[in-house]
């Protein structure tokens, strides 16, 4: 079951949680369940599932090394004006799909999970507004904005229950308030990309913000109360200081825009073969 906090349905439009569960390997097995925040980014014409880089690496990293496998893997539809009621997605996680861009040392931290066309039709009936290539180029981190907004699934907010036959889940979807505290710009002389920070304000129910990482970031003006923008996705944050770290659009168009195109042309030479079907003979 997936609860919500008062939330507003536009905002909701933006969001996609994907449920994990991992087996560790070895003699004793454990499992351990979670839930990823994240978005949808539009690119090249292909749908990919936005989130923390660190969130995709840490999977990435124990398939590979033969710590854990993915035993159930599933998008959660549950947020929007037009889902009737909570729709589980099963879907197959591939470390090959999944493209971590994390470097801690540049403040970099996105990452991309290529989907099929058929998740592009569900989250289209379900009114899911992914980010697009226009929202990437015309993003700005922007001294319009007053306050942000973390929209996330708040890992003490969330419980997971095996039933034996598969995992309970029980997790609320919250907007965590964030003030603005420093708006980083792009460093030639270090390298470090550009990286929003933000205090989660004390009123904000919250102990920690685990478990929002990679959800998308709204920021708000008190001149215009009813707009709202996209300015980035959540990476990481300081307990101590209740100091948020956001990385902005700018920084994902920075990596992105360049393969863009390429992206594009891969797609469409794709749906070429796909239309021109097997070969004569076959």
């Amino acid at each position: 079951m997936t609860q919500r906090m008062d939330i507003p349905e536009a905002l909701l439009r933006h969001f996609v949680a994907l449920d994990i569960v991992q087996e560790t390997c070895g003699k004793e097995k454990k499992q351990i369940a979670g839930t990823v925040s994240g978005c949808l980014l539009d690119l090249g014409e292909t749908l990919f599932y936005l989130t923390a880089g660190h969130v995709l690496k840490q999977l990435n990293t124990n398939i590979q090394a033969g710590a854990a496998r993915i035993v159930i893997a599933r998008f959660v539809d549950r947020f929007g004006p037009r889902v009737p009621k909570e729709q589980l997605l099963p879907f197959e996680y591939v470390p090959r799909r999944a493209i971590a861009m994390y470097e801690e040392e540049y403040d970099v931290d996105f990452g991309l999970i290529i989907l099929d066309d058929l998740y592009r039709n569900i989250f289209n009936s379900s009114g899911k507004l992914p980010i697009t290539e226009k929202d990437l180029l015309e993003s700005d981190v922007g001294p319009h904005c007053d306050e942000f907004g973390v929209l996330g699934v708040p890992e003490e907010f969330s419980t997971f229950r095996d039933t034996g036959r598969s995992f309970a889940r029980s997790v609320t979807t919250a907007l965590i308030p964030v003030e603005v505290i420093h708006e980083g710009t792009l460093s030639h002389a270090t390298g470090r990309a550009p990286r929003l920070q933000g205090r989660v304000r004390n009123d904000a129910k919250l102990k920690s913000l685990k478990g929002t990482s990679g959800g998308p970031v709204f920021g708000f003006t008190r001149s215009k109360p009813d707009k709202y923008f996209i300015v980035g996705i959540q990476s990481a944050w300081d307990r101590s200081t209740r100091t948020a770290y956001i990385c902005p659009l700018q920084v994902i168009w920075l990596f992105l825009g360049p393969v863009a195109a390429k992206i594009r042309e891969l797609r469409r030479q794709h749906d070429a073969k796909q239309s021109a079907g097997p070969p004569a003979g076959d």
